[in-house]
């Protein structure tokens, strides 16, 4: 079953920076919100849709299972001038722009911005190697033309061009936008209370960003919920606040048929390993042997959240974020096999972050 969920209200996803009033007055917010978000909301749409007690909920949901997320977003076509709805992906950390290159165009009186991107290519390192668990790559992700190049942060693609980057088929530039220009921040003051007297509580003045995605709307495909309600509300981030979905399709990433001896690996959602940055586990299962040949790896997420039943937060962990590419080279093994372990349990490392539907993957072919 796959959803588009809309927001209602103002939205809130906290970071893993820690926060308490008194101690640090300024909540972040993140968007995209994490997948254990999405999978919370869903549980809990599904515990009040069929009045499930909140200590049997596990138990009723234990084949829950987010299989894919994307985001629908709505912009201003940059040739058309006018509004276009897509589906998107977090841009692949191996395209890049020009730096200080941007195209930016007022139409109807609103800044429409987009960004050109163009593949990296792997190069030889001249005289160092990478060290890592007795893992070695000689070679590194450059940029072919000698001018300065960046990656774009909240970058994201149409389904139709991580598509063609799958394929392969990313010949000179492609167009990529940011999802932060599809939602508004908005600032939220506040004071807390004591739970005695119900006074403003002296030292516990805060502010928190508050999200506004009037023109990104997330879709998520899951298993596992067979009489899930196909249109209704749902509590959405750290507010509780109303969304409201309903059942939609949604076009499938596809995993090119033919691939060489190189190819790479894109995660289209963060990822838990328990070797840090790199994925081991996939390969043992799929009985391959691969080479790490290069990989471009945006900084870590923090992955928290709280525990509804013990009533306590839960341990924190650390998530390669989405976009990240792994290039490898096959020493050993079938590629099928590889494929239907992505497509079974993703490449994140701990089952039940599988199941709230990090390590979302897909085989790429250089």
């Amino acid at each position: 079953m796959t959803i588009e969920i809309e927001a209602l209200d103002t939205l809130f996803f906290r970071d893993g920076k820690p926060f308490s009033m008194g101690d640090d007055a300024w909540a972040n917010s993140m968007f995209p919100p994490l997948p254990s978000v999405l999978y919370g909301a869903i549980r809990t749409a599904y515990m009040a849709q069929k009045n499930i007690a909140i200590d049997d909920i596990i138990k009723e949901t234990e084949n829950l299972r987010i299989k894919q997320i994307a985001y629908k977003v709505t912009t201003l076509a940059r040739n058309s001038r006018k509004h276009v709805t897509y589906l998107s992906y977090p841009i692949p950390l191996d395209l890049v722009m020009e730096k200080d290159f941007d195209t930016l165009a007022k139409i109807n009186e609103k800044e429409y911005k987009s960004y050109d991107v163009r593949l990296t290519t792997q190069v030889a390192r001249p005289y160092c190697h990478l060290n890592h668990l007795s893992l070695q790559t000689e070679k590194i992700l450059s940029y072919n033309k000698e001018v300065e190049v960046e990656n774009i942060e909240d970058g994201i693609l149409t389904d139709t061009a991580i598509n063609n980057y799958l394929k392969g088929k990313i010949n000179g530039s492609i167009e990529a936008t940011k999802i932060s220009d599809a939602y508004k921040t908005e600032a939220k003051i506040g004071i807390a209370r004591q739970n005695t007297t119900r006074t403003a509580d002296e030292g516990k003045l805060y502010r928190m960003n508050m999200l506004r995605p009037n023109d990104v709307k997330i879709c998520i495909e899951f298993t596992g919920l067979d009489d899930f309600a196909p249109k209704g509300l749902l509590r959405l981030g750290a507010e509780n606040k109303l969304a409201v979905y309903e059942k939609t399709e949604i076009h499938v990433l596809n995993t090119p048929k033919e691939l060489g001896e190189n190819f790479k690996i894109y995660l289209a959602t963060p990822a838990i390993f328990t070797n840090g940055y790199y994925p081991t586990k996939v390969f043992e299962n799929a009985n391959l042997q691969v080479e790490l040949t290069t990989c471009a790896v945006g900084k870590y997420l923090n992955v928290g959240g709280f525990d509804m039943q013990k009533r306590e937060p839960k341990p924190m962990q650390k998530a390669v974020p989405a976009g990240s590419v792994y290039y490898f080279r096959l020493k050993k093994g079938n590629f099928q096999d590889l494929v239907k372990q992505l497509q079974e349990t993703g490449i994140s490392e701990t089952e039940q972050s599988q199941k709230e539907g990090f390590g979302i993957a897909y085989i790429a072919k250089i």
